[in-house]
């Protein structure tokens, strides 16, 4: 794992609500060596600085805006369809009642972005399930790359690339609240033939109850472009949208987390007719294997 006093990862941030002024232009991505995403800048689109002296002017404001968004759409239900039918018909049963979980049961939704940014057109999925861990060692668990295979049976390895700042329970630090780092993860899908690299920024901090935000913990990423270190060109294939990890605690149960999943990826190696279920199955899957992992 590096520190970095330059530039050399770039993160999409359209979606955001930053001001473009502080978005990076083609020749400062070519001049890191991220010819290919320069070359296939959207019009409009943001990028921003996220490793670099530079990204302490806006990473902290990104980090906070990808939070905020993630936990709107958490609880967006116009947003949501059952994603089948055991979640169709728990939904029907609830009405407009809150979901009192079973320690068994998962649940599962698809949804759109109407945002109309990047990957918007790309079907997302979001799970929820019970897991019996604190919402904090849970946290600390998705953080710690060298136990990623014990939960996430489809995972070939994660390593750290760059630390930008330690500690989930860190205030106001450089990068604002959290710990926050660059990852590189190589995942094998069911129905895939090869593996999915994946290049991303994973940020975890506590929620602040002050805010309204609860109690608990929160943990999000997103695919950030960064030069292969085979070939020294760029690979961004296969992007993580978004990520989130919702970690709240279950009244009366000090070891019980109630965790709320939304996966969000993009790959042109995976067709879009498997693209939706694929995700479903995984989705489930995960929440499975973390009950397995405790």
């Amino acid at each position: 794992m590096s520190k970095t006093d330059h530039i050399e990862s770039f993160m999409r941030a359209g979606d955001l609500g930053l001001d473009s002024t502080h978005s990076c232009g083609e020749d400062e991505m070519k001049q890191a060596g991220l010819v290919e995403e320069a070359d296939e800048l959207d019009a409009g689109e943001i990028w921003i600085a996220v490793d670099g002296e530079r990204s302490k002017e806006i990473m902290p404001r990104a980090l906070d805006s990808m939070v905020q968004m993630s936990l709107r759409i958490l609880n967006a239900t116009s947003m949501w369809k059952a994603g089948d039918w055991k979640t169709g018909s728990r939904m029907k049963k609830l009405g407009n009642e809150p979901i009192i979980l079973d320690e068994s049961e998962i649940l599962l939704w698809t949804g759109k972005f109407s945002h109309g940014c990047y990957g918007s057109d790309v079907p997302c999925v979001k799970s929820m399930g019970l897991v019996n861990m604190s919402p904090r060692n849970l946290a600390l668990m998705l953080l710690d790359s060298s136990k990623v295979k014990t939960y996430n049976k489809i995972s070939q390895g994660r390593t750290d690339e760059v630390l930008l700042q330690t500690g989930i329970d860190t205030i106001n630090g450089p990068f604002g609240d959290g710990e926050t780092k660059i990852i590189r993860s190589v995942n094998k899908p069911p129905l895939v033939r090869t593996t999915l690299e994946f290049v991303s920024i994973l940020h975890v901090r506590k929620l602040n109850p002050e805010e309204g935000e609860g109690n608990g913990y929160i943990a999000v990423g997103r695919s950030v472009t960064r030069p292969s270190k085979k070939s020294g060109k760029s690979r961004l294939r296969n992007e993580i949208l978004l990520n989130v990890h919702l970690m709240k605690p279950v009244e009366g149960f000090e070891d019980r987390t109630e965790m709320i999943n939304i996966n969000h990826f993009k790959s042109a190696l995976v067709p879009a007719m498997i693209g939706k279920q694929m995700g479903l199955s995984s989705a489930g899957s995960f929440i499975k294997d973390i009950r397995s992992a405790c």
